[in-house]
């Protein structure tokens, strides 16, 4: 059988960016979430049914121009010494400004959960 050829990341048209000095203008209703635009990453400890666990998290806001924050985020576990034990939650989503205080999230889990 012929294996797939292996290329690099496909370049899109109109990307997401995470940095307010390249790519499209910030759209104005995104100005009071600016501070949350980029990547983000560190650790911390849940509480939870399966229990207390420490934890490693990812996350990206970006944006395209248009008045939402595109939202992405990955966690894994990690021992209690700090070594990686295994990927745990990942979910994506939007952040929607609706007028000046308020702000929507949608978001959708890999285990099938998806909340507004």
């Amino acid at each position: 059988a012929q294996e797939p050829a292996v290329t690099g990341p496909t370049e899109l048209p109109f990307p997401d960016t995470v940095d307010v000095r390249s790519g499209p203008d910030v759209a104005h209703e995104l100005l009071s979430l600016l501070p949350l635009l980029g990547e983000w990453h560190g650790e911390g400890q849940a509480a939870g049914g399966s229990g207390d666990h420490r934890f490693g998290q990812w996350l990206r806001f970006a944006h395209d121009g248009r008045g939402f924050l595109a939202y992405e985020s990955r966690t894994w576990r990690l021992t209690d010494e700090g070594e990686r034990a295994g990927a745990d939650v990942r979910e994506s989503g939007f952040w929607r400004p609706r007028g000046e205080d308020d702000v929507e999230l949608l978001v959708a889990g890999a285990d099938g959960l998806v909340e507004m």
